[in-house]
């Protein structure tokens, strides 16, 4: 029995010994392959080298190389919250009269002194507070434990009123001026000879595509503006289907100070526009191609 159990370890134990020499011939012989595949190829691509060197300039075709355009998408964010629908609006007051019926008392007490005329005051604009929010037959408890503001001290408080949300500018019609349109976005359309479009101009051998492009944007809009490309990568492109048009890619950014200025030769006219404005403004095929980079409030 033990001169079985040896002869069959020496069998598995020649075994492995012979696939571990299969293995290293066949781990030689894929080298040797890929060896002979590298020099095989080194050998095409000296002759190729040869041949191109010698063959004549007027056999190589020339293809001419077309400038790409650069263009900008300066935006203005919206500065305010778009007004609620009336859903929203119903949605909120709701809210707002269960967090006021459920909230704690405040303790007035310990802030106000009893009979002051800061005690006063506050039970007025809570009287107000609790109008607005359940209607007017609350609110009126109140105001019962107040005695007549014989001083007149009440009367010498100003009340806060909240500025309005339109501004000057969009009761003139102003679209040059930044502050208008408080809720949506804005973006910069400059007038040249081919009419209102972004503003634009051609690329340079050596100059990233959005470094480039912010150039003309000062180049075109003045230097004067505060401004930020939000990538490098552009957003949108566009291709004419005139012929001999160059391709136009666009970079989006925003501008945080300054303000717009023709430079007089190229730009006629610059204006700060919504989506909706731009669409009124440039011709269809260009609008179709930015009109995806637009936002829609």
């Amino acid at each position: 029995m033990s001169s079985r159990l040896v002869s069959t370890t020496g069998l598995r134990a020649g075994g492995r010994i012979c696939n571990g020499i299969r293995s290293i011939l066949y781990v030689i012989k894929v080298s040797t392959y890929l060896f002979d595949l590298a020099i095989a190829r080194r050998s095409v691509a000296s002759s190729t080298t040869a041949q191109a060197s010698v063959a004549s300039p007027d056999s190589i075709p020339s293809t001419p190389n077309s400038p790409i355009i650069a263009s900008v998408l300066l935006n203005r964010s919206p500065v305010l919250t778009a007004p609620l629908t009336p859903f929203e609006q119903a949605y909120h007051d709701y809210q707002a009269r269960v967090a006021r019926a459920i909230s704690n008392p405040f303790p007035r007490e310990f802030y106000f002194k009893k009979g002051a005329i800061a005690e006063r005051q506050f039970f007025i604009e809570e009287s107000h507070r609790e109008k607005e929010a359940f209607g007017d037959e609350f609110g009126e408890s109140l105001l019962k434990d107040l005695e007549e503001d014989k001083t007149g001290s009440m009367n010498q408080t100003e009340d806060v009123v909240a500025l309005p949300r339109e501004h000057e500018s969009d009761r003139t019609g102003d679209v040059k001026n930044l502050n208008r349109k408080g809720d949506r976005n804005l973006y910069l359309l400059v007038n040249s000879t081919d009419g209102w479009r972004l503003p634009q101009g051609p690329t340079k051998q050596g100059v990233a595509l959005h470094t480039a492009a912010l150039e003309e944007l000062h180049s075109e809009c003045c230097p004067d503006m505060d401004t930020w490309a939000v990538g490098r990568y552009p957003i949108g492109v566009y291709q004419p289907t005139r012929p001999g048009s160059n391709t136009i890619l666009f970079f989006k950014a925003h501008i945080f100070a300054g303000q717009a200025k023709p430079n007089g030769t190229s730009i006629k006219d610059f204006a700060w526009l919504t989506t909706e404005e731009i669409k009124e403004k440039v011709a269809p095929e260009y609008w179709a191609s930015i009109s995806e980079m637009l936002s829609s409030r």
